[in-house]
C-alpha cells in the first residue's frame, strides 16, 4: 500500500479530536435551547423573538437551531432590572 503509514498516523493524529463533542464542551460553555430561556423568565415565545430581534439577548444560531447562553442571559437581562426606590 502506498499511503498506508500516512494514512494511519492521519487517523491517529485525529482520533483524539474525534472523542470531542462536536457542538460544545458542557463544561466549559452550557449553552440551552429556546424553551429553557422562556421557562427560566417566565416570558412567551413571541416576547424571546422580540428579545432577540432588538438585541436584548445574545444567541448563537447553528443553521435552524438556537441557543443561549444562561450567564450572558443573565448579564444582558441585568441593564434592564428597576431597582425599587427607597423613601
Amino acid at each position: 500500500m502506498r499511503y498506508g503509514l500516512q494514512t494511519e498516523a492521519f487517523v491517529s493524529f485525529l482520533s483524539p479530536k474525534m472523542a470531542q463533542p462536536k457542538l460544545f464542551d458542557a463544561r466549559r460553555r452550557p449553552l440551552v435551547r429556546r424553551g429553557t430561556i422562556e421557562r427560566r423568565y417566565d416570558i412567551s415565545p413571541r416576547t424571546l423573538s422580540n428579545w432577540m430581534k432588538s438585541g436584548k439577548v445574545p444567541f448563537l444560531k447553528v443553521g435552524n437551531l438556537v441557543f443561549f447562553e444562561v450567564e450572558q442571559c443573565d448579564q444582558a437581562l441585568k441593564r434592564f432590572q428597576v431597582n425599587p426606590i427607597s423613601r
